[in-house]
Formats: C-alpha cells, structure tokens, sequence
C-alpha cells in the first residue's frame, strides 16, 4: 500500500477513457457525500513559460484557469467524466490534475489511488488515449500515486 495524502481524499476505483471522455469512478475518504453539489475541479499544471509571447498566448487560451465538471455524489461514492474536447482546445501539450469539491467549500480532495496494494503505478498502469482530431488525452497516475491527464498532439 502506498502512502495516501493526510487529510481527505478521494480514491479512483475505476478509470475508463472511452466514448470520447474519461470516466473517474470511486470513494471519497475522510469526507463525506452529504456537502451539497459537487465539482471535478481540473488543475492546469503550471509550466514555466518562456517569453512574453507565450505568456500571452495560453492566457488568451484561457489554459491557466480550471474547469468545473459536474460530479455525482451519493454518500462516499462519485462518479465524474472529463469530456476529451474541453481539454484539446485549451492546450495542445500539458499537465492536469483532478480535484474534488463541494459547494460548501469541503475540498480540495485529490484524486488518486494509494488504497491498494501496488506501488509506482506510474510505471505499471497505462491507460489508452481518448482522441480528438489534433490531441490525444490521456489519464496516467503520478509519483505520488494521484489521478492526472495528460495531453499531446495526436500524430
């Protein structure tokens, strides 16, 4: 078992890109469902840029500001979906991390899995992409065992 974060968290039991989206399945730990609505909050993992050019074009893109995506919530249990689409546009080639959080302000919790017994899934577990015309999304676990999507350019 690998370590899970202090605090509460959220743990993927199933992760399925398919239909042009990825699918996020699981149980919240250390918190509970009855917090009101809740939000799949999709982090743009920072990256330095290089240039006033480049600055300039991803916040024209709007790539440093987070979605909110729906999430299911009943009781300990949520079920979530990234659609493919929202994230091609937005930046080409990056990083996204995934959080949940309730309307009443419970959260962030990280998305990931740590409740099971296989470490370093980041070498172990790959997922297939889900394709749009020019980018390929696919979700992969971290070093620290969290739940994030990456993007490329499809070839």
């Amino acid at each position: 078992m690998t370590r899970a974060p202090d605090g509460p968290f959220a743990e993927a039991t199933e992760v399925w890109p398919r239909g042009g989206r990825i699918t996020i399945i699981g149980e919240l730990d250390g918190a509970d469902g009855t917090s009101g609505r809740w939000s799949l909050l999709v982090v743009p993992r920072p990256k330095r840029p290089r240039g006033f050019a480049r600055r300039v074009h991803y916040r024209l893109l709007g790539a440093r500001r987070p979605l909110h995506l729906a999430a299911d919530v009943r009781g300990r249990t949520f079920e979530a979906a990234v659609p493919a689409r929202l994230l091609a546009p937005l930046r080409r080639r990056g990083h996204w991390d995934l959080y949940l959080v309730a309307e009443d302000g419970t959260g962030p919790l990280r998305v990931g899995r740590w409740l099971d017994d296989m470490p370093g899934k980041r070498h172990i577990v790959t997922f297939p992409p889900v394709r749009t015309r020019r980018t390929a999304v696919r979700p992969y676990f971290t070093e620290t065992e969290a739940l994030s999507i990456r993007t490329v350019a499809a070839r």
